[in-house]
């Protein structure tokens, strides 16, 4: 019911494509939008990175993927930081999809905080931001057409996001996630991880005092087992062998396993950084597309 996987084959490809691949990729249209949100109580701003093939094909509809920065990140993280500055273009060409990178704040975990009414990230992917997308771009606007990918805290908010509205989207991919709330379980030094505590319970509430193990259950992917596999996603999980959240992803890909959710899982020697999340985003970005096709 799961199977694990490497980044051999799709890193191969990926630089046969480099190599071989169009030249103007790196020329391919960015679109930078400012979208009203009630949810964030301000304009929140949104990147889209648009194939070639969609100016070239005006009455084609396209597939479209949504990419999720990690804490302290924004709208442009992944245009800036990757380590490939071509690669976004050169996806989005290769699998004729849109990539969506809305800004949801530097620490929102991708939730409705219960604490900040002007923190709502969920209603404003969910309810605000994805209709707008599907109402100013030609997408396939259905489930079949439409993927979730992020990376640490973005990672949590992709399978988050996945696991409460399945019916919004068919695929998910979490890099280097944080699906365990419980910083006990992260390899951090104290100082850092008393410093995200506070940030959950501020974002949050209070700790859950029935469940020490899992103190913010109502948001936590490892507690989210059960709507994963009820929600009959194309799930994929990948970390890095030196990442200090290597526990909690491999400690959710045994909870997977055990409930038999079928899932890929890929480790490789990399630690939290852009470095390895730019060998990792290929592979991740093929696996939902790839599911997007055989749906």
């Amino acid at each position: 019911m799961q199977h694990t996987t490497t980044r051999t084959v799709f890193l191969f490809m990926w630089i046969l494509l480099a190599l071989c691949g169009r030249s103007p990729v790196l020329a391919a249209h960015v679109d930078t939008l400012l979208v009203p949100s009630r949810a964030m109580g301000r304009p929140m701003r949104v990147c889209v990175t648009l194939p070639d093939s969609y100016a070239q094909h005006p009455k084609s509809r396209f597939s479209g993927i949504y990419l999720l920065h990690g804490a302290g990140g924004n709208h442009t993280s992944y245009l800036k930081l990757l380590k490939d500055t071509g690669m976004l273009a050169r996806l989005a060409n290769a699998h004729s999809v849109l990539m969506v990178m809305p800004d949801a704040d530097t620490l929102s975990y991708y939730i409705n905080s219960p604490t900040k009414p002007t923190s709502q990230a969920e209603d404003f992917i969910i309810k605000e931001l994805i209709p707008f997308i599907d109402a100013h771009y030609r997408t396939l606007g259905r489930r079949q057409g439409r993927a979730i990918v992020g990376l640490s805290m973005g990672g949590h908010g992709a399978l988050y996001l996945a696991s409460k509205h399945p019916r919004i989207f068919c695929a998910v991919a979490a890099i280097s996630s944080a699906v365990d709330l419980n910083t006990r379980h992260w390899a951090r030094l104290p100082a850092f991880c008393r410093m995200r505590d506070s940030t959950f319970s501020a974002l949050m509430g209070p700790k859950s005092t029935a469940d020490t193990a899992v103190p913010f259950p109502a948001y936590t992917v490892l507690a989210r087992v059960p709507a994963l596999k009820k929600a009959n996603l194309a799930l994929s999980i990948d970390c890095g062998t030196e990442d200090f959240l290597l526990g909690p992803n491999r400690a959710l890909h045994q909870r997977l396993i055990a409930a038999r959710v079928p899932h890929s899982y890929t480790e490789a020697p990399g630690k939290h950084n852009w470095d390895y999340w730019t060998l990792a985003l290929p592979a991740q970005i093929a696996f939902v597309t790839g599911a997007m096709r055989r749906r």
